[in-house]
């Protein structure tokens, strides 16, 4: 019930690295090693966002709130994407090295004679 208005720091509070007191993972670390700081900061902003989007949660509050929250996400979207940006390119990389990993490791059993099976 902070947010925008009394708690104008929530996103930079919110996305701040592990060693300036915040829970998101340093610039340019892996994700792996902060994840359930990564993890907790990603479930806040789909709680609120849900709160404020899905028809079911939305009549919990009232229309004026709902407008300030939007407005003040509005206001900070600089500040969230380049973060989640960042979060998603690396787990990309991560994700389709491990899948190139995965089909050497197939043809070299193949040409081994073996199976993965």
């Amino acid at each position: 019930r902070e947010f925008p208005q009394r708690w104008q720091t929530f996103v930079t509070d919110l996305f701040a690295p592990v060693s300036s007191g915040g829970i998101w993972c340093e610039p340019g670390a892996d994700a792996g090693a902060n994840t359930i700081g990564v993890k907790i900061c990603l479930e806040c902003l789909k709680l609120i966002t849900e709160d404020c989007t899905d028809s079911d949660f939305n009549a919990k509050i009232s229309t004026v709130r709902r407008n300030d929250i939007l407005l003040g996400f509005n206001e900070v979207t600089h500040q969230i994407l380049p973060p989640l940006f960042e979060l998603l390119s690396n787990q990309y990389g991560d994700l389709h090295n491990a899948k190139n990993t995965l089909i050497q490791m197939n043809q070299y059993l193949a040409s081994s004679g073996r199976t993965t099976a």
